[in-house]
């Protein structure tokens, strides 16, 4: 009776530790053991222009925050496989158990942006007149001022004329900075109620005389694109017209870093939160086109 109780324990142990092996082959295969931290060149990144409405989508689906998809999401773009519920559902497992402080502040930062940036950042006339241009130039070369990286997209008008298109806020939030900067020229910083820096460069003019600590609504219209910037203040004419558009929100050690807008651009554009002249917030406003 005692050999078949050992020999019965025996079984046990090697299905216990045979199950324990397959959970971890599990969690490795799920991610290639999970080796990417998500604020790194790939959180930066925020690399889902492409996936953004169906990551919306699925947090909707699966009753939860697009910013736990989508940091789920910037965690297995390297792994090849389809990401879909099933997928999703492994990698939050995992995330939640051995990663969760860069689980929690990418999700954190995400749903920050996503939250609070509800209107694309140049106001587009309903009759389709005017159009304006963006490509995906996060992190490319700049050679003014010294080697550097563009930290944002550039939003071309279809018209190089300064002064004449309305720059608006994409969403709520207070000032936090204004003036000059040789590199920005005119340019205004707008800190969301969600806690993200939203950056306004080489405007024309402001649309009013703002200081810090000032108050703006989602739609306001803060400025008119311009062409201002590399040189001593008051300096124009160095490049074409254009809305230099940028987003930093704090990493998991409060420091503020960069990351690339061009996702959230789309959306914005493309989507329910599309800003046209139309809207009531344009009503009287003396820079409507």
């Amino acid at each position: 009776m005692r050999q078949l109780l050992i020999s019965f324990w025996v079984m046990l142990m090697a299905v216990s530790c045979d199950a324990v092996i397959a959970q971890n082959i599990l969690y490795a295969s799920t991610y290639n053991a999970l080796n990417v931290h998500l604020y790194d060149n790939e959180f930066c990144q925020m690399d889902f222009h492409e996936n953004m409405e169906a990551l919306v989508s699925m947090a909707e689906e699966n009753g939860t925050d697009f910013g736990s998809v989508a940091a789920c999401y910037a965690a297995d773009t390297k792994s090849g496989v389809a990401f879909d519920d099933s997928r999703y559902n492994k990698i939050r497992e995992y995330l939640t158990k051995y990663q969760y402080e860069d689980f929690y502040y990418a999700a954190k930062a995400y749903n920050a942006i996503y939250d609070g940036m509800v209107f694309f950042p140049v106001a587009e006339d309903s009759a389709g007149q005017y159009e304006f241009y963006f490509e995906n130039s996060y992190m490319a070369d700049r050679s003014y001022g010294g080697e550097r990286k563009h930290e944002g997209c550039d939003i071309m008008p279809s018209e190089n004329i300064s002064g004449k298109f309305p720059v608006i806020s994409v969403c709520d939030g207070t000032v936090e900075k204004t003036g000059w900067l040789e590199l920005g020229g005119y340019r205004l910083g707008i800190r969301s109620d969600e806690g993200v820096y939203f950056y306004y460069a080489h405007l024309q003019s402001y649309a009013d005389e703002f200081s810090e600590g000032d108050r703006v609504r989602a739609g306001d219209v803060i400025g008119l694109m311009g062409d201002t910037g590399y040189g001593e203040e008051g300096t124009s004419g160095q490049f074409d017209v254009h809305l230099h558009f940028g987003i930093y929100v704090n990493d998991a050690k409060g420091n503020e870093i960069s990351v690339n807008p061009y996702a959230y651009l789309k959306y914005v554009r493309d989507n329910v939160r599309r800003y046209n002249f139309g809207n009531s917030v344009m009503e009287g406003n003396p820079y409507a086109l």
